[in-house]
């Protein structure tokens, strides 16, 4: 989803399941955390691409959708890296 900020232009979507010849179900994530179960930390380097997280990003689950394989709904989307598993945390 593309925010109204100049210096951020995006929130990154998490996949949490691939939907076997569908799509994949993602949440958005947010810098806010909205009552989030998990979080990616800051700092960890995402793998293949190298990218640092620049902060804390809240996994909003409770707003999880269907995102279809199809180009129309991802040709607009930038891949930004895996998530290693001991960047992904349980909320305080």
């Amino acid at each position: 989803p593309a925010t109204l900020r100049p210096d951020r232009k995006t929130h990154p979507l998490f996949i949490l399941e691939s939907i076997e010849g569908l799509g994949h179900r993602v949440c958005p994530c947010s810098s806010q955390n909205w009552a989030a179960r998990r979080r990616i930390r800051q700092g960890c380097v995402l793998e293949i691409t190298g990218r640092v997280t620049d902060r804390d990003s809240y996994l909003v689950e409770s707003c999880a959708f269907n995102l279809p394989l199809d180009p129309e709904f991802s040709q607009r989307l930038l891949f930004m890296g895996l998530v290693p598993t001991p960047c992904l945390e349980a909320c305080p």
